[in-house]
Order: structure tokens, then C-alpha cells, then sequence
């Protein structure tokens, strides 16, 4: 099985990285910003469209963190003998050091190199990552970056237990997706629960926690004032998004209990639509191929049908401060994820559940070590994130029909 598994995973990897290079020659904000930054300028100069940007006073800007603009200035710089100015190549990185990341936390709580193998698998294939890690375009782009910083930090907790360096990677986090930040709620928890330790060690490991995170959001707010006047204003606000009824949902107010069914409808409940034979007809219901699919600018299917790996979470009771503090920091998360006004617009999942998603992971990780990867955990795992690739490449209309 560990063999068909490797294969099967080479063959889904490199569809990734296609994926990748191929969406990575769009338009790209982070791009053009890169270039920006090499010509000292916070705007994105001429861009194709202002869809999802801010303008103002006739420049556009991106609201987004500016770290994926960052990585990508080596490959600015030198753009002359970079070919195309494929924006794709960072998501290629990022996604690398994802996939090592992940493994070592697999790893770390597992102890099995093969079961590290097998959840490996399951976090970029069977879960909502795998919709931010197939498009190099800005808005997943921005998602990508952060995860990969919020993995390296869990990397690092576990490992290495030195929260400067867990500090800096939220930090870097918050550079790209300041909403990621929410995470560090976790370390903060395990900080303030260790009490084993004095409570000056406790203090100072909180400082070397935060002083990396206070750094870059005085960052953040100078690159913010510097653009629009306000260390508070990132361009969110003004923001020009589509379709209106989501800016007027904004309008109303970012955060209102009356977004609850709507959210969690489609964060959970929603599944695919099917392809019908002919549409035309008023009672028809055969399918053809490719027989299933999604509204491609719509808000995607529910994370239990893309994540059935992820039920077997119910079957462990938290023991402990560390499981605790995983549940508190995903319950705070998902609380403002269900109150936020727009269930994240195109995407093939519901991708802002990333935010808590290394964390979730954690939790199955140790109810998988509790009953092992067997034959039908591969089973499930192998046939799952085939077939989200399958229906992912359908969404995207690559599968033509």
C-alpha cells in the first residue's frame, strides 16, 4: 500500500506544481507590488483589473499583507532573466516547505515515518489546503504564505520549544494574512498553562513570544500609513469587491450573528452540484462526465465532504492543556469565521478555515496515533484526495465536458 501511495502522491504533487506555474502567469498583485518595491513605490502601477483592490486618488494598492510581495523580490529584481515573470514559482516554494513542515509534524506526534507519510498526504490533499495550493493567484497566494509560516511555527513548538522563534513565525504569518495572527492564541494558552514554571519564566517566554509580533505590526501599520493616511486602514475598507450583495453585506458590518446559517451552511453543508445530461430538459437528473462539479465563482463544498479523515477527531476526548488550547484557539477562530460577512467568495473550499487548520490537524494527528493508519485509513485517504483533485480540476474546467 505505502507504495501505491507514493505514486499516487508523485502524481498528485506534480499536478500541483503544473497547477502552479500554469495559474502563476496570470495578473498577480504581490508581482506587480515586488516590482513596485524595486522601483520604491507602495503601489501596483498599471494592473489589468481593480477587482478585489484598493484605489485611491487614482493608484491602486493591495490590501493584502505585503510578505508574498517580499519573496517575491529576488525574482523582481532580476526579472530581465527570469522567464515570464511567473509569480507561480513562489507557490511551488511554499508548498515544498508545506509538505516538509507537515511531515515533521506528523512525525513529531506519530513517531512512524510511513503514518507520517499517509497524514502528509491527507493535510495537502484531503482538506481545504489543497484549494490554496493549486492557484497561484493573489487572494490564495497571500493564504498559502501564511500557512506556511503558521506550520513552520507548530514545526517549531514542537521541536524546539523556543517561542521567539514561534513569535517570529506568527509574526511573519501576520505579514501576510493579519487574521492568522488568532493562532497565537494557542501558544499563549500552553505559555500561560505551564504552571510548572515560575511566573517570571512564564512572563519573559510571553515577551519573547510577542516581541516579534509587536515588531511587525508597527511594520504593518507604517506600511498602511504610508499608503492611506492611517496606521489602521490595510485598504480593506475600501476594498472593491464583487458581487455588490457582498459589499453590502460588508457595509452592514463585518461581523453580525445573521451570517451564521449562511456560513456554516456552506462551510459544512454545502456538496457538489451535478453535471446534468441536458440541462435544457426540465426533468432531467442523468449525469455525464465528468458527473460532478461546483459553481467555479462560487463558495465552494463543505469540509467534511472534502475532509472525511477529519470526523475521526470526534472520536478522541481532549486530554490535557495542549489539546485544550488547540479547542479553545479553533473555537475562537471559528466563532469570528461564522460571524464574518462573505463565506470567502471563489473558492473550492472553505479555505479561511485554514486560519485554524495546523491546529485541527494537531488534534487528528493524536487520534490517529491512538488507533494507527491501517489499510482502510490509506484507503480512505488515497480514493479522498484523488478524487479532490479530480473534482478540483473539474471546478477549474481543465476536465473539459
Amino acid at each position: 500500500m505505502e507504495l501505491l501511495g507514493i505514486a499516487v502522491f508523485v502524481i498528485l504533487v506534480a499536478v500541483v506544481f503544473y497547477s502552479n506555474l500554469t495559474t502563476g502567469r496570470l495578473p498577480n498583485g504581490f508581482l506587480n507590488l515586488a516590482y513596485g518595491f524595486v522601483e520604491k513605490r507602495l503601489d501596483l502601477g498599471w494592473f489589468p483589473t481593480t477587482l478585489d483592490m484598493t484605489v485611491v486618488d487614482g493608484k491602486t494598492y493591495l490590501p493584502q499583507g505585503p510578505l508574498p510581495a517580499i519573496l517575491l523580490l529576488p525574482f523582481a529584481y532580476f526579472r530581465k532573466y527570469w522567464y515570464g515573470n511567473n509569480a507561480g514559482y513562489l507557490s511551488v516554494l511554499l508548498n515544498l516547505i508545506n509538505l516538509g513542515s507537515v511531515f515533521l509534524i506528523a512525525k513529531a506526534v506519530l513517531k512512524d515515518k510511513f503514518w507520517a507519510f499517509w497524514m502528509m498526504m491527507t493535510y495537502v490533499f484531503v482538506s481545504p489546503y489543497l484549494g490554496i495550493a493549486m492557484e497561484a493567484v493573489v487572494w490564495y497566494q497571500g493564504q498559502l504564505t501564511a500557512v506556511t509560516f503558521l506550520l513552520l511555527s507548530l514545526c517549531l513548538y514542537l521541536y524546539k520549544r523556543d517561542y521567539f522563534w514561534v513569535g517570529l513565525c506568527m509574526a511573519l504569518a501576520m505579514a501576510a494574512r493579519l487574521n492568522a495572527g488568532l493562532m497565537g492564541l494557542f501558544y499563549i494558552a500552553i505559555i500561560l498553562g505551564e504552571t510548572k514554571k515560575r511566573l517570571n519564566s512564564r512572563v519573559i517566554e510571553l515577551v519573547k513570544f510577542g516581541m516579534p509580533i509587536v515588531v511587525i505590526l508597527v511594520g504593518l501599520g507604517w506600511y498602511n500609513f504610508q499608503r492611506f493616511g492611517s496606521v489602521w486602514e490595510s485598504g480593506y475598507t475600501k476594498q472593491r469587491i464583487y458581487p455588490p450583495v457582498t459589499a453590502e453585506q460588508r457595509d452592514k458590518g463585518w461581523y453580525r450573528a445573521e451570517n451564521i446559517p449562511t456560513n456554516f451552511y456552506y462551510y459544512f453543508l454545502r456538496g457538489l452540484d451535478p453535471v446534468i445530461l441536458d440541462s435544457h430538459k426540465l426533468d432531467e437528473y442523468r449525469l455525464r462526465y465528468p458527473f460532478f462539479t461546483m459553481d467555479p465563482n462560487g463558495p465552494g463544498w463543505g469540509f467534511f465532504y472534502m475532509s472525511p479523515v477529519f470526523i475521526l477527531l470526534f472520536l478522541r476526548r481532549p486530554r490535557g492543556m495542549e489539546d485544550w488550547s488547540a479547542i479553545l484557539t479553533i473555537g475562537v477562530i471559528l466563532a469570528m469565521l461564522m460571524l464574518f460577512f462573505v463565506p470567502g467568495s471563489r473558492q473550492f473550499g472553505p479555505r479561511y478555515l485554514n486560519d485554524l487548520l495546523p491546529l485541527l490537524f494537531l488534534l487528528l494527528l493524536k487520534a490517529v496515533a491512538e488507533r494507527g493508519v491501517g489499510r482502510g485509513l490509506k484507503l480512505l485517504i488515497l480514493v479522498t484526495a484523488a478524487f479532490n483533485v479530480w473534482v478540483f480540476l473539474s471546478y477549474n474546467a481543465v476536465i473539459k465536458y
